[in-house]
């Protein structure tokens, strides 16, 4: 089953949503793809060179998802923990690996002038979190 979450803190071009899997599994997949932030070229004095802000990243796109499991949680010393839930499982960040660059080299003396720099690689971890 897909559901569609419509989220007002979601920023347009983001896409997400919940999938119930076999073995009481839960998908929680997000696209986000927009274009590119703008940057300006500067010179040694920090003066820009041409209009502030007329150039811009390429665009970005990142495939965020995280598969995970509920497990009811029963602690003795609390009371009414009936509801409370641990959800054990994987996320990964950027899973595709696509190259988002988030720095750039805009001194124009610079020799490395234009190179971008800084990308947000693949990151892989676990989900371990108590729910109500």
């Amino acid at each position: 089953m897909w559901q569609a979450c419509s989220l007002r803190c979601a920023p347009p071009g983001c896409e997400l949503g919940i999938v119930d899997l076999p073995w009481k599994l839960t998908l929680s997949p997000v696209v986000d793809v927009h274009t590119g932030l703008p940057y300006s070229n500067v010179d040694v004095l920090q003066n820009y060179v041409g209009a502030p802000n007329s150039l811009r990243f390429p665009t970005f796109f990142s495939l965020d998802a995280r598969i995970y499991r509920e497990f009811p949680l029963r602690l003795p010393l609390i009371g009414r923990s009936t509801k409370r839930k641990i959800r054990l499982g994987v996320y990964s960040l950027n899973l595709t690996n696509h190259l988002n660059p988030h720095d750039i080299y805009n001194n124009v003396a610079s020799p490395l002038f234009g190179q971008f720099a800084g990308y947000n690689r693949r990151v892989d971890g676990l989900v371990v979190e108590i729910v109500n």
